[in-house]
């Protein structure tokens, strides 16, 4: 019943592993997000050194753009590209049915994920059409 599902998820809840383990997973996530920004800062330094070497042949706000001398997949070109792709093909919906995993189901909207303000990676989803 609804009410013994509600009370065994307060009891799941409440397991001091759950915590020990958001910990463990929070840090990791830091530490990605951290090796992430270090190597897009190392690859920006690069690009406005070879923007100021050659006097402007090889654009920096060009190469970002995928337009310049220097053929780069940015973050932002890459998520871009996946939600067109997606746009024009729906991608199937993963479900745990049948394979004897329990879980949360996969979101056919989900698109990403890029490096968001604060240096904090955020999920990408594909536009919900306004009806």
């Amino acid at each position: 019943t609804l009410a013994e599902t509600s009370e065994g998820l307060e009891v799941a809840r409440g397991y001091a592993g759950n915590e020990k383990h958001a910990k463990g997973l929070q840090k990791a996530i830091d530490s990605l997000g951290g090796t992430w920004r270090k190597r897009k800062r190392s690859c920006m330094e690069f690009l406005l050194n070879m923007d100021e070497a050659t006097d402007g042949k090889v654009d920096f706000k060009k190469c970002l753009k995928g337009e310049g001398a220097i053929d780069i997949d940015s973050d932002e070109m890459a998520i871009e590209g996946a939600v067109q792709f997606a746009q024009r093909k729906r991608p199937k919906v993963l479900s745990s049915k049948g394979t004897g995993q329990a879980g949360p189901k996969s979101d056919a909207n989900f698109v990403g994920v890029k490096l968001g303000a604060g240096g904090r990676p955020e999920r990408v989803f594909l536009p919900v059409p306004v009806a």
